[in-house]
């Protein structure tokens, strides 16, 4: 009597760096007011000179010097699919180090921002933002990434969906429930060292 073979596991997918998990992240902002929370080993609040050396450390894990990306809602929009023009469906974000060093997250951050500045309308269109009062001031903050569609420079591989979430009145109100779940993350991060 022969054994079961044993059970095989698909390959693990390289995953996004943690700190992408404390970020206060407005995409169409300039990079430079990305905030990070939580506190340095010190137990200090995080302040902008240790935000930049967490900002260079490899966006994914594994490393990756090659990356596909697309923001979401945007790229699985339902009007793409229902007026039949997908063709005109913005291209995913391809970022590549040619020399083979890995991506870092200020890489990304920095990529993804200058990606979505001209998708600015098209974000408003798909998340339903139609008043005028609230286009202008409408911010789209990071709230994770996830695995996404299948690549367009990389065949056969699946590329990383982007997701942000609209804050029609850019007060921050419509997000406060990602911000907090944030903090106590952090928090019980903190708490469990």
């Amino acid at each position: 009597m022969s054994e079961p073979a044993p059970e095989r596991r698909p390959p693990s997918r390289p995953q996004p760096n943690e700190i992408f998990k404390r970020l206060k992240w407005s995409v169409l902002d300039p990079p430079s007011d990305v905030q990070v929370f939580g506190r340095d080993d010190e137990g200090r609040p995080l302040s902008d000179e240790s935000n930049k050396s967490l900002l260079d450390a490899s966006a994914m894990n594994p490393p990756l010097s090659r990356l596909e990306v697309s923001i979401e809602p945007l790229h699985s929009w339902w009007h793409w699919h229902d007026s039949g023009t997908d063709p005109l469906r913005p291209a995913q974000l391809f970022i590549e180090n040619a020399d083979g060093e890995p991506i870092s997250v200020g890489q990304f951050i920095r990529a993804v921002h200058a990606y979505a500045l001209p998708l600015r309308k098209l974000l408003l269109r798909c998340t339903d933002i139609r008043d005028p009062s609230n286009q202008d001031r409408a911010r789209f903050f990071f709230e994770r990434i996830m695995g996404g569609s299948e690549g367009e420079k990389l065949p056969g591989q699946r590329g990383y969906g982007f997701i942000v979430v609209e804050d029609p009145t850019g007060d921050g109100e419509a997000c406060s429930d990602l911000w907090e779940d944030i903090e106590t993350r952090v928090k019980n991060q903190s708490a469990s060292q």
